[in-house]
């Protein structure tokens, strides 16, 4: 390719030109659509030159096929181990679509070859996301299952000593519920110090430093008889008290 022509074509491609590639595994593409990812007039015969100059047999041996899409993956193919070989010359990755250019390949074909790797990476970020999802979802149907176990949760003496006062709720179920004893101490204290983020509704999240403070994914605490002194803001959900004084007696605020 003429020096004056790679300018061109270069500024085109740092232009940002979009262009989605024509084809995938799956599909089929018609000969004008091919000609268009080449870059050239749609006529047989420039097309097939234009693959024959990539030399590429892969590609040349599809194009005799009419196997069009089959072209356009061999060219991507050949386009993914160039990069990988021009990566390992330390060729930084802004100058990647030039050198690609320089190679003889057309603007449209490194665009489309550009756009089909960030569909690619968004579709495998997108699965990534999707697995830790289940995976969480896994690890808290497994706790619920279990239930909230003694190492799950944060505790002090009262200041009397003769009760534990639970700090911090660490563990991940969704449905908790407060031990009657810890350690062999009666549970008698649920409580926090500090303030309330009350922007909870902004996607419904909130920030304090209670004992669940964070853990947004709690939906249900079960309070048993021995608490006698609760300080907690639960802004959704069920507070379930298992005793005979009203929430608001134990200093419960919900919202």
């Amino acid at each position: 390719m003429k020096r004056r022509g790679w300018i061109a074509a270069a500024v085109l491609v740092c232009a940002g030109l979009v262009v989605t590639a024509p084809a995938r595994a799956q599909d089929k593409i018609s000969l004008d659509e091919l000609a268009r990812y080449l870059g050239v007039e749609v006529k047989a015969k420039i097309v097939e030159k234009a693959v024959n100059s990539l030399k590429d047999g892969a590609a040349s041996a599809a194009y005799k096929k009419k196997d069009y899409a089959g072209v356009v993956r061999a060219l991507e193919a050949r386009l993914d181990r160039r990069v990988e070989s021009l990566r390992r010359q330390g060729v930084p990755d802004v100058w990647i679509e030039q050198s690609l250019v320089m190679d003889g390949y057309s603007p449209q074909m490194v665009a489309a070859w550009k756009a089909g790797k960030a569909k690619q990476a968004a579709a495998e970020d997108k699965a990534e996301a999707e697995r830790k999802a289940a995976e969480e979802q896994a690890a808290i149907a497994a706790a619920n299952a279990a239930g909230a176990q003694p190492g799950d949760f944060k505790a002090e003496l009262t200041k009397d000593s003769k009760g534990a006062k639970i700090t911090a709720y660490t563990g991940r179920a969704t449905i908790v519920t407060i031990p009657a004893v810890l350690e062999g101490f009666p549970v008698t204290e649920l409580t926090f110090n500090g303030n309330i983020d009350r922007d909870w509704r902004n996607g419904d999240h909130y920030k304090n430093d209670s004992s669940f403070a964070g853990f947004t994914n709690v939906t249900t605490v079960n309070i048993g008889p021995n608490v006698t002194k609760l300080n907690i803001a639960f802004p959704r959900g069920k507070l379930s008290l298992a005793t005979q004084a009203k929430p608001q007696q134990l200093g419960v605020t919900l919202y």
